[in-house]
């Protein structure tokens, strides 16, 4: 029996991916960063990077997951397409966040500063991003759609360790953070 999951459920995960690729601080070893960079150099031919993007491979799969997916050319297509939209939300995100910042302080600076319009402000950014976020999360669930049962189960398996990782370095953060923090003792 084939389970489906939930297309909202799928978008997560593969919103978790984004978080995974941020985690991971370790270098490549010698045979991973020269697989690591013919896959690169595969991927700039394919998908432009934008110009403005500090991080070019941010929200990628690891080389060794690609490999593992063994993935058609419409795959890699579909995925190319999807890192780029992953891309470009997260640098329309950013400028929107840095528009929001220039507008409070002008308002601050000028000392006209109106709670409303701050609000106001922050709904459209929102409303802006939300619709940008359905349309990337519907990018990556063409890709999803076009992976046969042992791809998405490779890559199910690959979310799951991520996401355990992710606990393990989120539990590790809180306990330094309440070492370095201890809460005062009360009488």
């Amino acid at each position: 029996m084939i389970k489906r999951f939930h297309p909202i459920w799928i978008a997560l995960c593969l919103q978790a991916l984004t978080v995974s690729a941020l985690a991971q601080t370790s270098a490549p070893t010698g045979t991973q960063s020269a697989t690591k960079s013919a896959t690169v150099s595969q991927e700039s031919k394919v998908a432009p990077k934008l110009l403005s993007q500090p991080f070019d491979h941010m929200f990628e799969l690891p080389a060794q997951v690609l490999q593992t997916l063994s993935l058609t050319t419409k795959q890699k297509e579909l995925l190319d397409q999807a890192h780029m939209s992953r891309r470009q939300l997260w640098s329309a995100m950013r400028n929107a966040r840095m528009q929001e910042y220039a507008a409070l302080t002008k308002s601050l600076e000028q000392e006209t500063f109106d709670p409303k319009e701050v609000i106001a402000l922050r709904k459209k950014i929102r409303a802006t991003v939300d619709k940008r976020i359905e349309e990337v999360q519907g990018v990556w669930l063409d890709f999803w759609e076009a992976l046969n049962p042992g791809q998405r189960k490779s890559l199910v398996g690959y979310m799951k360790q991520q996401h355990m990782n992710n606990a393990v370095l989120s539990q590790k953060r809180a306990a330094e953070e309440r070492a370095a923090n201890p809460l005062p003792i009360t009488k």
